[in-house]
Formats: C-alpha cells, structure tokens, sequence
C-alpha cells in the first residue's frame, strides 16, 4: 500500500496548552511518554475527589484514550468517538487549551499527532517554516513503512504551500 504524506514544520509565535490524551494502557506499553505523563496527570485528577470520583474520571478517559489509541481501523465510523471527544474538548475548554496531543496510530506509536484550535493558527500563532513531500510505502502492515522523499519547500504563501 502506498500513501503520499506532508510532513510540515511550524514556528510558534506564543507559548500554548495541549491536552493530552495519554491514558490508554495499550499505547502506554508503547510510549514512555504517555505512562509519565498519565501518572503526573493522575495526581490531579484524583485531588479533591473521593476515591469513587477519581475511578469514574478515570474509566471516562481511559475509554476515550483507547478510542484514540485504536490500532487496524477498518471504517471511518470507527473514529467517531474520538471525534466527538475532540470536539467537545476544543469547545469546551474556552482558552484553557489551543489543542489535543495524541500518540500516533498510524506510524506504530513512533510520534504523536497534534490537532489545534483553528483559532490558534487564524490568529497568526503559528508560523510555517518548511514541509516535505514523501511517499510512503507499506510491504508489510506490521512495520513501519518506508519513506520516498518527493518534494520540500520554505515557501508559503496565501494559505498553500508553494513546492519548488
């Protein structure tokens, strides 16, 4: 299988929140970021809470971290629920966070997907400085593909990414 991917590098003009989703057991037997940063994010859900409180919090995000965390997606309905959790953090969260930190399915948990406020990009905090082009290509589904370079660019203007 054969799949065409940029990969962009942004600036950022100010400093932003993330909430990241880190409490799926599965990715975290992967990702040694997402086990510290559950236990750091632990300590304050369960502060101020009964120990009832903290296991119902608990359960909730550990549901919604595994829907993000979902490997051998087959249907595009299968994304519904972290679209509707995704949706209603952004909306909800006022200007406590500009976005969502997620481990990358995709690449085997290898890095992680960042999904921002529209806000956050319209209002010029976020700068691009340059993207590549690559074709990756899957021989086998349980590795890591392999990357053809295409195309890189610094060029940005009026909303598209200008390749040289």
């Amino acid at each position: 299988r054969e799949f065409f991917i940029t990969i962009g590098k942004w600036g950022f003009a100010k400093e932003f929140k993330v909430n990241i989703i880190c409490h799926s057991k599965p990715a975290q037997d992967k990702v040694l970021e997402l086990k510290v940063a559950c236990d750091a994010i632990d300590k304050m859900m369960h502060n101020g809470r009964t120990d009832e409180e903290y296991q119902s919090l608990f359960l909730v995000n550990e549901f919604f971290a595994n829907q993000f965390a979902k490997p051998n997606i087959k249907s595009n309905n299968e994304y519904f629920y972290s679209a509707i959790c995704a949706s209603e953090l952004l909306k909800r969260s006022g200007n406590n966070i500009q976005g969502i930190w997620y481990p990358s399915v995709g690449c085997k948990y290898s890095g992680f997907n960042c999904a921002l406020k529209t806000s956050f990009i319209d209002d010029d905090s976020i700068l691009f400085e340059e993207a590549w082009f690559y074709k990756l290509v899957f021989k086998d589904l349980e590795c890591a593909p392999e990357f053809e370079f295409l195309k890189y660019t610094s060029k940005f203007e009026n909303d598209r990414i200008d390749w040289l």
